[in-house]
């Protein structure tokens, strides 16, 4: 298996179809490493993982990471991990504004009463102070839930971007065809119009 994602204390392995989350092992390893992990499995959170101390070996390293399509949970947060019934490290992206509490980077995902987002002890690469108090797209994966009168979806962050309406950047307009000709529909009013050609919207 191939390291996929690191936090500042664990990381995820991944086969490319498979993922697993190994909680605190005894030494590391970077994104792009080939290792064994040697282990007692366990349960916590909801998903399957390694017990804190696994032992790793670093076979190879600078491999190229085969990462699935990240599964959007934005409009579905809150039932989850309910949903998740292999209990897996499932690779998935959400929208939510970033929020710094003492050395916790919790997310507040639109909706969402049940749970919040918690990035898991990211590391420094990442720029999340940056983007503190912003709407941020995450991708990552999910390593299961916590809390108890707040619940958080906590998730081993591998992309962290502000976001911008459309995607894109930059708060950029939508540009549009020239021969657009605007005339008020049937039931507009004066500041209400509809369109009789095509918008190409970036």
């Amino acid at each position: 298996a191939v390291v996929s994602a690191v936090t500042t204390n664990s990381f995820v392995v991944t086969d490319g179809t498979n993922n697993f989350y190994v909680f605190k092992p005894a030494t590391m390893a970077a994104i792009g490493d080939k290792v064994t992990v040697s282990g007692v499995k366990t349960t916590y959170g909801g998903i399957v993982e390694t017990s804190q101390g696994a032992e790793v070996e670093v076979i190879e390293t600078g491999k190229t990471v085969e990462y699935t399509v990240a599964d959007d949970i934005t409009a579905t947060f809150d039932a989850y991990p309910a949903s998740n019934t292999g209990k897996t490290s499932d690779y998935v992206t959400f929208t939510g504004k970033l929020v710094k509490s003492g050395n916790f980077y919790n997310v507040e995902v639109e909706g969402a009463t049940t749970y919040k987002g918690s990035v898991s002890n990211p590391i420094a690469a990442l720029g999340l102070d940056a983007l503190v108090d912003k709407t941020v797209d995450f991708t990552g994966y999910y390593v299961g839930t916590s809390g108890n009168s707040t619940k958080y979806i906590n998730f081993v962050c591998t992309k962290a971007e502000e976001y911008t309406r459309g995607g894109g950047g930059g708060g950029e307009q939508p540009t549009y065809a020239s021969n657009i000709e605007w005339t008020l529909g049937e039931n507009a009013s004066s500041d209400l119009a509809t369109v009789n050609d095509v918008a190409n919207v970036n």
